[in-house]
């Protein structure tokens, strides 16, 4: 009997080498649908993060959020397979550490009032800049020393709370990026004026969240 042509292996993220390619890779129709992360709607760029995300998900055993439901022969699989089940949602694993998850839910209490968050896209949307605003500068909030080093020796003020962010970049995706590196020390970052209703309205997405 002829054997039969070996399966494809199964992707993971691990399995390839980290150095950066020369641009964006354009992800076949048939490896996001086959993932789970088809999108429409998506650019080149989008496609290929939330492949990266669903593949992240799976090689840390992070449960998403998608179902399957059955019609006769046919199966129709609902949801993204970038985005996180309730229950990994709720134990903070949008998050890369416990610490970080504990930063979140003491900005969200004290968070201005009609601060531009979208509480869902922050603990289950592994795709959204919210949890990567955090990911990445919430261990230099945690870590003044860590801060420090990182801003080319920019001197910290020893009475900036070191667990908290300041209010004006807070959730601010790439923009409170580019804020926070910027160089100059966090204490003087802390002391520029609050967005005014313009920038927080840009912040809010009228797209279907996805």
């Amino acid at each position: 009997m002829p054997k039969s042509p070996p399966s494809a292996p199964a992707i993971s993220a691990s399995r390839y080498p980290t150095s950066s390619l020369p641009r964006i890779p354009l992800v076949p129709d048939d490896v996001l649908k086959r993932n789970n992360v088809f999108c429409t709607f998506d650019t080149r760029f989008r496609r290929a993060a939330r492949l990266l995300q669903c593949l992240w998900l799976k090689d840390h055993n992070i449960p998403t959020d998608t179902t399957v439901r059955q019609e006769g022969e046919t199966a129709t699989v609902i949801g993204f397979a970038s985005n996180l089940h309730s229950d990994a949602a709720d134990a903070g694993r949008n998050f890369l550490s416990q610490s970080i998850h504990q930063l979140v839910l003491r900005e969200l209490l004290l968070r201005e009032e009609g601060a531009a968050i979208d509480e869902e896209r922050l603990f289950a949307n592994a795709l959204s800049s919210m949890p990567l605003t955090f990911n990445l500068l919430g261990p230099l909030a945690l870590d003044l020393g860590l801060a420090t080093r990182c801003s080319g020796g920019c001197s910290l003020s020893s009475s900036t709370p070191s667990n908290t962010l300041p209010s004006n970049i807070r959730l601010g995706g790439a923009k409170a990026a580019s804020s926070l590196m910027a160089p100059r020390s966090i204490s003087q970052s802390a002391s520029l004026p609050p967005m005014g209703n313009t920038q927080q309205s840009s912040l809010k997405s009228n797209t279907p969240r996805t």
